[in-house]
């Protein structure tokens, strides 16, 4: 449980709690190569809800609507366009 404080805040910890079991089963591996910008912005999503079974808050696995696209975008001025700088793809 959160340390004591803010009623509010401890009932968010109380209920993030039920799903931590489920997150750490359900998370990818940690991997020792370098993900690239598009992976880390275009992650899996797990989603769940929270049940009462037993007595008990327990999360449980839903399916989940896609996430909006979270990769953020924006046009180079052209100074930096005409530039001798190298782009990337986020892939690479």
């Amino acid at each position: 449980m959160a340390p004591d404080g803010d009623p509010m805040e401890q009932t968010c910890f109380w209920m993030a709690e039920a799903c931590f079991e489920q997150i750490r089963s359900l998370a990818p591996r940690p991997t020792e190569r370098i993900i690239t910008l598009e992976e880390y912005y275009n992650t899996p999503t797990i989603s769940l809800t929270i049940k009462v079974v037993d007595g008990r808050l327990t999360a449980v696995q839903v399916p989940h609507q896609e996430a909006e696209d979270l990769t953020p975008r924006a046009q180079l001025p052209y100074t930096l366009r005409s530039s001798q700088i190298p782009l990337f793809h986020p892939s690479e």
